[in-house]
């Protein structure tokens, strides 16, 4: 949200912010390869903590290192799936499940940003974070199925 950041942060504070995103990532990491999770709930729990850290984000300086946590299970989740339909399909193209899985990573980057601001002038910036938590949050109801055969 930068039009909003940079009205009421310093560089500084920017920066430490974005760090946190990092640092809860970072984190997240090891939990994700210790933990005894299976992938669907390692996405699930991901994304619901994501959106919380989202929310969050707006009232405690935590807020982005509980959205890195959730962004950082959920990158190591997708990468584990993606590599397990890779492998249960017996396909030579998991080169291209990679490449698809980091496109889609940074559309959302894209996406995410622009999209906010072109409703901010309809939209308050508290609307416009509770949208894209509901989005978020909304992720947890799609189908997540064990090597792209069954239901995990």
């Amino acid at each position: 949200y930068s039009f909003y950041t940079a009205e009421s942060m310093s560089r500084l504070t920017l920066g430490v912010a974005i760090g946190s995103v990092y640092l809860g990532g970072m984190i997240a990491s090891p939990i994700a390869s210790y933990a005894k999770l299976s992938v669907s709930h390692m996405l699930r729990a991901g994304t619901v903590l994501t959106a919380l850290g989202i929310l969050t984000t707006v009232y405690t300086p935590l807020g982005p290192i509980i959205f890195g946590l959730g962004s950082g299970l959920v990158f190591i989740g997708a990468v584990v799936y993606t590599s397990q339909m890779a492998r249960s399909t017996l396909s030579t193209t998991s080169g291209l499940l990679m490449g698809t899985l980091s496109t889609m990573v940074y559309i959302g980057f894209a996406v995410v940003p622009l999209t906010s601001g072109l409703l901010y002038p309809t939209l308050s910036l508290a609307h416009i974070i509770v949208l894209n938590a509901l989005i978020v949050l909304a992720a947890t109801m799609l189908p997540i199925r064990r090597g792209g055969l069954g239901c995990a």
